[in-house]
């Protein structure tokens, strides 16, 4: 049975749940195909045949434009009445469909030379209009899911969207809870709970230690440098705890749009001998880092704009490999961090707070142990990636068996 799996880009550096997730329906059996607007580096080792959308312009985007309109004649006014059930949620999302026409000629072309039987929008904004307009235009089944951000903030179509899937999974509780108040008594039996998690090989990852200092002050902060990961409450924390003990260092690996603040801001409070930035470095060599700190330590916040976390992966990796969570006190991220059973949790967006939590680790060496085992339990318990999306791949062979 094969599928297809939509993005705008594959892979992206800060999606490896991404990546687990298309592994692990591999070895349940399924194969599959991936389409996106943009295609990164590294991949599946060529297990998972990519397709990326055509240059503006290009041979490609031509043929895919005819393809559409040759091939696709019968279908074009379904197309178009989901087009105009979207504009009139949206129009910018439906001028942004109507841009894609020729990518969507290009993916229905591919779905058939690839013999799909089934489309997966991997995150509720462009991939799951291109799904629906695919499941369309290629009478494909389709499927949805939303991760983080997107359940918060790309719902205004999703009735329309819900409408056509089959299913919709999300991999927090906090999600389920928030799709099924949004669709109402439309479609709530559609939302999925479906955990992201680590594969058994990584389930057990020896803690590592840092050669040449004491790991037992070296403090870590992993992902996108945005808003919504509260780095910038992360920094003024740490002029708190360097205020308290300046023993203390801080690194932040990844990079992002906030760079250049979140380094001004560091400069602006003295604290350059005390923080330290990364910038992106490849999974395994930021996993190691985790694995050779005394804690990790995850500022998320709400942002603005409505966007969140939902549990960070990188949450799963500490746990794997032994090392203590300091964390906000966020409704996606209690999911996994119980407080002072399997991390110590921290108000959002509140710097006393986490100085306080980051301090109490860093002192007590037996509250961090113990956060260590239950860690360990959270992750074997409920987050064991294998057994959580054999659940994702009953679903859509059972989806499959009934289009056959």
């Amino acid at each position: 049975m094969r599928i297809a799996y939509i993005f705008e880009q594959f892979p992206c550096q800060s999606e490896t749940f991404a990546l687990r997730e298309i592994e692990c329906l591999l070895r349940h059996g399924l194969q599959v195909t991936v389409l996106c607007a943009r295609r990164g580096s590294g991949g599946m080792n060529g297990r998972v045949h990519v397709i990326a959308s055509p240059r503006p312009f290009s041979i490609r985007w031509f043929g895919g434009l005819m393809h559409l309109l040759a091939s696709r004649l019968k279908q074009l006014p379904s197309l178009a009445a989901l087009w105009w059930r979207i504009a009139i949620r949206s129009p910018r999302q439906a001028m942004g469909l109507l841009f894609n026409l020729p990518l969507l000629g290009e993916f229905s072309r591919a779905i058939e030379a690839h013999g799909v039987r089934h489309v997966h929008g991997y995150w509720l904004g462009w991939p799951a209009r291109i799904a629906a307009a695919m499941s369309v235009l290629t009478g494909a089944s389709m499927s949805l899911s939303g991760h983080a951000g997107d359940i918060f903030t790309e719902t205004v179509t999703l009735d329309v969207l819900a409408r056509r899937s089959e299913f919709i999974a999300v991999c927090t509780g906090q999600g389920l809870r928030h799709l099924q108040s949004v669709l109402g008594q439309s479609h709530p039996a559609k939302v999925q709970l479906i955990r992201h998690g680590l594969l058994p090989e990584e389930m057990d990852r020896p803690k590592s230690r840092r050669n040449g200092d004491s790991a037992a002050l070296h403090v870590v902060a992993c992902g996108r440098l945005v808003a919504k990961k509260g780095f910038d409450v992360l920094i003024h924390a740490f002029e708190q705890v360097n205020a308290r003990r300046n023993d203390i260092h801080l690194t932040i690996i990844g990079g992002g749009p906030q760079e250049e603040s979140l380094k001004s801001l560091t400069r602006q409070l003295g604290l350059d001998d005390c923080i330290s930035f990364a910038g992106w470095l490849p999974h395994e060599e930021a996993m190691e880092s985790v694995g050779q700190t005394a804690m990790l330590v995850v500022p998320s916040v709400i942002a603005a704009d409505g966007d969140r976390d939902g549990t960070p992966n990188v949450i799963l990796e500490a746990f794997a490999r032994g090392t203590p969570v300091v964390a906000s006190r966020l409704p996606g991220i209690a999911e996994a961090v119980e407080h002072e059973i399997s991390g110590l949790l921290a108000d959002p967006g509140d710097p006393t707070s986490l100085a306080e939590a980051i301090c109490r680790l860093a002192g007590d060496r037996r509250v961090a142990e113990s956060l260590m085992l239950g860690g360990r339990r959270v992750l074997e318990t409920h987050f064991d990636a294998m057994a959580n999306s054999e659940r994702l791949a009953t679903l859509f062979k059972e989806t499959i068996g009934r289009s056959c």
